[in-house]
C-alpha cells in the first residue's frame, strides 16, 4: 500500500512545490509571531510528505550531551507534525489564505493515516542506520 502512496505522492511534483512555498510562508509566519528573531537562520524541515490535504513533516533537532560517558556526542532527536490545510476565505482581510488544522474529518483520515506510514518508514530507515562505534 505505501508504494502505491508514494508514488502519488511524487507524481504532483509542481503542486508539491507551490504547497511547499505556501508551507514555508506560513512557517515563517508563525515562527515571526513567536517571536523568533530574524538573526537565527531559518529551520527547514527534513522531509515532507503529503497525500491530499494531510501533511506530514519531520523536523530534525540536534542536541549536544554536555556529561556523562557521551559528553561529546549529538543526539538527533526527530518527530513528525501532522496537519491538514484548507483555504480559509477569512484570512488576509477577506482575501483568503492557507490555514492548517490538526482535526481531521472522515474523508481525511485514510490520507493521514497513509502519510504517518510514510514518515514512519523513513524514521526507520533513517534512525534504523544508525551503526555504533563500539
Amino acid at each position: 500500500m505505501s508504494a502505491t502512496v508514494s508514488v502519488g505522492a511524487k507524481s504532483d511534483r509542481k503542486e508539491t512545490n507551490a504547497a511547499d512555498q505556501d508551507q514555508a510562508r506560513a512557517d515563517a509566519q508563525s515562527q515571526s509571531e513567536r517571536g523568533q528573531s530574524n538573526s537565527q537562520p531559518k529551520r527547514r524541515p527534513e522531509r515532507v510528505f503529503r497525500i491530499g490535504s494531510c501533511w506530514g513533516t519531520v523536523w530534525c533537532n540536534e542536541r549536544q550531551q554536555k556529561s556523562g560517558p557521551n559528553e561529546f556526542t549529538t543526539q538527533v532527536i526527530r518527530s513528525v507534525n501532522l496537519e491538514r490545510r484548507f483555504w480559509n476565505e477569512k484570512l488576509k482581510e477577506g482575501k483568503g489564505d492557507w490555514d492548517s488544522s490538526t482535526s481531521f474529518g472522515l474523508g481525511d483520515v485514510h490520507n493521514a493515516l497513509a502519510v504517518l506510514q510514510l514518515a514512519a518508514h523513513y524514521l526507520k530507515e533513517t534512525e534504523g542506520d544508525v551503526t555504533r562505534d563500539a
